[in-house]
């Protein structure tokens, strides 16, 4: 999936309170705002509750550098009883602007074993790849 900066949560817009401005190609930058969160502290916000498990990172994978999150979502208030899940997401910049990035997310609900299931997150996100438009996407 690919998304404006602006669309993504805890990005573009308010973050405990303070304006966030910036280009989601300063990889830094978006691992600095994420990072606000700290492991273990939580956020609020009006559909649930989300908390850092571990630091977010700047993996350097096949596609290129990224920045790895991994967190714990607890819903509520989506009108039906939703369990909490963990989830790994992986959001690399594209374009030159710095507006747009590519995100890559797996979740899932065996929140004991999501040590196990992030190894497995990680292995796959190592097969992703972008391809420029004139690129092939044949793999011979």
């Amino acid at each position: 999936m690919s998304l404006p900066w602006s669309e993504i949560p805890f990005a573009g817009g308010n973050v405990d309170g303070d304006l966030v401005r910036g280009s989601v190609s300063e990889v830094e930058s978006v691992v600095t705002m994420f990072d606000r969160m700290g492991p273990g502290v939580e956020a609020d916000t009006r559909v649930g509750r989300v908390t850092n498990v571990v630091r977010p990172d700047v993996p350097e994978l096949p596609a290129g550098r990224c920045v790895r999150l991994r967190r714990l979502y607890e819903p509520r208030k989506l009108g039906s009883s939703t369990e909490r899940f963990f989830a790994e997401s992986f959001i690399w910049p594209i374009g030159d602007d710095g507006e747009a990035c590519c995100v890559l997310q797996f979740s899932t609900t065996n929140i004991e074993h999501s040590r196990q299931f992030s190894k497995l997150f990680g292995a796959i996100a190592n097969t992703f790849r972008m391809f420029e438009p004139d690129q092939p996407t044949s793999f011979d």
